[in-house]
């Protein structure tokens, strides 16, 4: 910033935000990711052998303890993220850590160091910049007075850390172009990932019209959906692998590990995964009869 204003430039902000951003996630994120490794990989074995089946007692109190888990990282997330910046914000520094790398701070109306509770209206603030695609955050990189929109609804600056209370907070030229530019840019931003799937499912269905004797994208997903949960069966206990229908094969379990996976409805080949193999093999019932199976090595059962 030039040195007749005091306000802190958006390149700082925007860089003591992405500071900030990551001190407060990294540790959430490694902790959240032990988390998920402790409470749900044993439950990945339980929750396969019950796909397609009504729930269990075990089932939905294993899914409730998840969901409890999640709504409990996302409870302490929310409290950190209020007590991180309302009190860094408030205290004597005026300023988060990104902030103060970056040597700016936050002041009242009057340049005045703002209280616990001013700072936690500020901080809910940003959420109603966040809502708004993050257009209330580039506000503050081209209107009169350099303010982001929780600085509007919260009456607060960010200013120089040199700045004193008394000093002057005059108006600065409004950039209505580069505004704009951003506004539009942060909508396209926010657009493009469904133009990109909409895009990606019309591809899809056009092949199929092309090729109608490929199998259908539901059958392509149920199939794979099958097959890649045969590994996390043969993980259950023995007297847990009974016999059961999904996605139109009927599983069975032989006594030696193998699961055997088969579909009524065309008897000429099955699907075996044999104990300790990281893939299934394809299991010829008559002679060529694993022709239909796409992508499976025929093998034998020695």
């Amino acid at each position: 910033m030039s040195k007749i204003y005091p306000y802190a430039g958006f390149w700082k902000r925007f860089g003591a935000f992405v500071l900030d951003s990551i001190i407060l996630t990294i540790p959430l994120m490694l902790l959240y990711g032990v988390w998920m490794f402790v409470a749900l990989r044993p439950l990945l074995p339980m929750f396969a052998a019950q796909a397609g089946q009504p729930p269990t007692a075990d089932m939905m109190n294993s899914l409730l303890k998840m969901y409890g888990g999640i709504f409990g990282f996302q409870l302490i997330s929310l409290i950190l993220f209020w007590l991180y910046y309302s009190w860094m914000e408030s205290s004597r520094y005026q300023a988060t850590l990104g902030k103060l790398v970056f040597g700016i701070k936050v002041v009242g109306e009057s340049g005045q160091r703002i209280s616990f509770w001013h700072a936690t209206g500020r901080t809910l603030g940003k959420w109603i910049s966040a809502f708004t695609l993050y257009i209330g955050f580039l506000m503050a990189g081209a209107n009169k007075q350099k303010r982001a929109l929780h600085d509007i609804i919260a009456s607060t600056y960010v200013v120089d850390k040199n700045y004193q209370p008394g000093d002057l907070l005059p108006e600065v030229q409004t950039h209505y172009v580069i505004l704009g530019v951003s506004i539009a840019g942060m909508v396209a931003l926010f657009l493009l990932p469904f133009v990109i799937v909409i895009l990606l499912a019309m591809h899809e269905m056009a092949n199929e019209k092309n090729s109608p004797n490929q199998p259908s994208i539901q059958q392509r997903i149920e199939d794979t959906l099958t097959l890649s949960k045969m590994p996390l069966l043969q993980q259950l206990p023995q007297e847990q692998r009974t016999p059961y229908n999904e996605n139109g094969f009927d599983f069975t379990f032989l006594d030696d590990g193998t699961v055997r996976a088969q579909r009524p409805e065309n008897a000429t080949y099955a699907f075996i995964m044999k104990p300790n193999a990281v893939w299934p093999c394809c299991q010829p019932l008559v002679p060529d009869g694993c022709a239909g199976a796409a992508n499976v090595d025929v093998c034998t059962t020695n």
